[in-house]
């Protein structure tokens, strides 16, 4: 495994750092955008959209968790695929998946594809067992929780897919283990413009330890990976965990990292050799969590994230100097019941318009999938 040494041993004294870059500024909520329910159902904690990075070319596809109870780690219910084919304005059911269990074709949908056309993703989080199993997996050495009368759920799962022929066959590689009880993923990687796939992954050093934010690294198309670690706390007084990526360009890579709910500040990191250690970090100033990057057209950087705060929502924010400064703080939303809400992910449509997906709940309803449909102003 490849540590970042110097990373890490910067961010002891980053963490009582004062926030050097924040750019908190005034916040304005746009009068011009448009709401619409992706998927809502009576019964149903509907949660977790994922945007893929690859779009069919008959519409826009998302995968949701479509638990049977307010919980986050019982799966309990299953998933779902949906599209829209007018603009992410109205959405259908293509395919609902009741196991526990996250089917292949399901996680397939968060490949990456790299030069030289080879589709890959990266599992790393809970898998699940019968609860007389306890023990056995605490023993082992994972981190173990409550997932459901009879299961718990392990963070024992850590493969990368590979397939060469588009989807239709699959083959696994192994995966470094890190030195940790399990790391999870989260909103899935990126392949650089020098061909580099980067997986980000969170967890725990050893138990008991606050979260650390690392990166699986492949230089190969998948073939063979590398472990890194993007930013962590060696004090411990402070958890870094889900991350997202944008390639900056030429090995350049930005990453935003949420921290524990009580700072609840974004804090970033830079890689200047394609994801292989990691420096410049500090805390951005932007209170939310978790973040998602996302290139525009117009080169612009986006970045959205849950505001888990009265008045509870979503909100964003856009970088016109490549992530070093952030503008105007935009509330998407902020009618939410209660701070179980968020997780966005963006994407931006052929007319220049945002889309921006969550999961929330308002007074009288289940939570369910929304979308906000927005233009930069």
């Amino acid at each position: 495994m490849a540590f970042a040494l110097a990373a890490l041993l910067c961010v002891v004294s980053l963490v009582s750092a004062s926030p050097s870059s924040a750019q908190e500024g005034s916040s304005v909520k746009l009068q011009d955008a448009r709401h619409v329910t992706v998927f809502s159902q009576d019964g149903v904690y509907a949660c977790f959209p994922f945007l893929p990075k690859r779009q069919p070319g008959d519409g826009i596809i998302l995968s949701i968790a479509t638990r049977t109870r307010p919980s986050h780690g019982d799966p309990t219910g299953g998933t779902a695929i949906l599209r829209s084919t007018d603009g992410c304005r109205t959405w259908e059911v293509l395919e609902r998946y009741a196991e526990s269990f996250i089917p292949e074709d399901t996680n397939a949908i968060q490949a990456l594809e790299t030069p030289d056309g080879t589709l890959l993703y990266v599992h790393a989080g809970w898998e699940y067992y019968p609860r007389d199993r306890r023990e056995e997996l605490k023993q082992a050495g994972w981190e173990v929780s409550e997932a459901g009368e009879d299961t718990v759920g392990a963070l024992s799962g850590h493969s990368a897919m590979l397939s060469h022929d588009g989807g239709r066959t699959w083959e696994e590689r192994v995966l470094p283990m890190p030195n940790a009880p399990g790391v999870m993923g989260f909103h899935g990687g990126i392949v650089t413009d020098q061909g580099i796939a980067l997986w980000p992954v969170y967890g725990l050093a050893m138990p008991g330890d606050s979260g650390h934010s690392y990166v699986y690294r492949s230089a190969d198309s998948g073939r063979t990976w590398t472990f890194h670690e993007i930013i962590a706390d060696c004090t411990g007084r402070l958890p870094m965990n889900e991350t997202s990526l944008i390639d900056l360009g030429d090995g350049h890579i930005l990453a935003f990292v949420r921290t524990g709910d009580e700072v609840d500040h974004l804090y970033r990191a830079e890689s200047v050799n394609g994801g292989i250690t990691w420096g410049r970090l500090r805390d951005s100033g932007i209170t939310g969590h978790p973040p998602h990057l996302l290139r525009l057209s117009n080169g612009h950087i986006l970045l959205s994230y849950g505001y888990r705060h009265a008045p509870f929502g979503v909100r964003a924010r856009i970088s016109r100097d490549e992530g070093q400064t952030w503008g105007q703080e935009y509330i998407l939303r902020d009618d939410g019941v209660g701070g179980d809400v968020g997780y966005p992910m963006s994407l931006e449509l052929e007319d220049g318009t945002l889309f921006t997906t969550y999961y929330f709940r308002v007074p009288g309803g289940p939570t369910h999938i929304a979308g906000t449909l927005w233009r930069e102003p």
